[in-house]
């Protein structure tokens, strides 16, 4: 995965609701969107920038420099494909989760919300599927729910993911 390709395909997202209107729906959108880019911000700015620093030629108290150096944590590859992005997947799930449930009665597609019901319940469940079901995204893609399976999604698919959130609401008229 090309990070910096990945953070623009976030703030593409962004725009384009940005676009869509101020109901509150896309202005709640754009803020788990943008929380969830700094997050994977995060891992350019420490992987370009902080490793390339010398702390020493800092003005920092030394509480200050043992939080920043404890960035050095993503650094650490293994940790961050392991741990840190499926942590900022599932923040990103469980917000547009959150988003989608408040304005249920918005939306277009009563498919996309059980489904995306059935997932929340699924990585809940020791990330395994209680039930079978396919999120479709653009395409052909699709996100697989199997019962009793272990779900895996991609940065890509749930991405794709909030975008078809996104799609399912059309406030054109109802602007709040």
């Amino acid at each position: 995965m090309d990070l910096t390709e990945y953070l623009n395909k976030i703030i593409d997202l962004v725009d384009e609701i940005n676009k869509k209107g101020n109901h509150n729906f896309y202005l709640q959108m754009k803020n788990v969107l943008r929380i969830y880019y700094l997050g994977i911000n995060n891992i350019l700015v420490t992987k370009r920038v902080l490793k390339n620093i010398s702390f020493d030629e800092l003005d920092l108290s030394s509480r200050e420099r043992d939080h920043i150096k404890n960035v050095g944590w993503l650094l650490d590859d293994n940790y961050v494909s392991e741990t840190y992005l499926g942590v900022l997947k599932m923040n990103l799930i469980l917000d547009s989760w959150v988003v989608l449930k408040s304005n249920k009665d918005l939306g277009k597609s009563n498919d996309l919300y059980e489904n995306y019901g059935i997932l929340i319940d699924s990585l809940y469940n020791s990330s395994e599927g209680t039930k079978t079901v396919d999120i479709n995204l653009e395409g052909k893609r699709k996100i697989e729910i199997k019962k009793n399976e272990k779900i895996d999604i991609s940065l890509e698919k749930v991405l794709e993911l909030v975008k078809k959130i996104v799609g399912e609401f059309n406030m054109d008229k109802k602007e709040s």
